[in-house]
């Protein structure tokens, strides 16, 4: 299987990643803005973090994201760890995150985070990095 295979692993992701940065990069020339959200679930194992401004990481504790994997995608708990521990550990990527936002309650609980933590962040990063000499 994907994740018993490294190699295979590999290979595939590889194959993913490379047409979603191309098909990106496409979008981005017929996009009429000057700032883009590109979620990348791994963003930093395929080492993308440097081709983005900033980074918002939205995570769970992993007990919940096993629960959350194992419901979402109809998989085994067993399999669920083995997508878990191919990637980078959450806490190294909140390392690198300038936003890090927890995700483990209810929906109410995360919109309380985004209007706490992603609206303040936002509107910080737009004026930074405006191109209005006002602002």
């Amino acid at each position: 299987s994907f994740f018993n295979s490294i190699e295979l692993k590999n290979k595939i992701e590889t194959f993913i990643y490379n047409k979603i940065e191309n098909e990106f990069k496409s979008a981005l020339k017929n996009l009429d803005s000057n700032y883009v959200i590109y979620d990348v679930p791994l963003l930093f194992e395929k080492k993308l973090d440097n081709a983005v401004d900033s980074i918002i990481l939205v995570h769970c504790s992993e007990s919940h994201q096993l629960e959350r994997l194992t419901k979402r995608d109809n998989i085994s708990e067993e399999m669920a760890l083995k997508m878990i521990k191919s990637q980078y550990p959450t806490s190294e990527k909140a390392s690198k995150a300038d936003l890090v936002i927890f995700n483990e309650k209810e929906k109410s609980d995360l919109e309380v985070e985004f209007t706490l933590k992603f609206v303040p962040f936002i509107k910080s990063f737009l004026k930074k990095n405006s191109s209005d000499p006002l602002n």
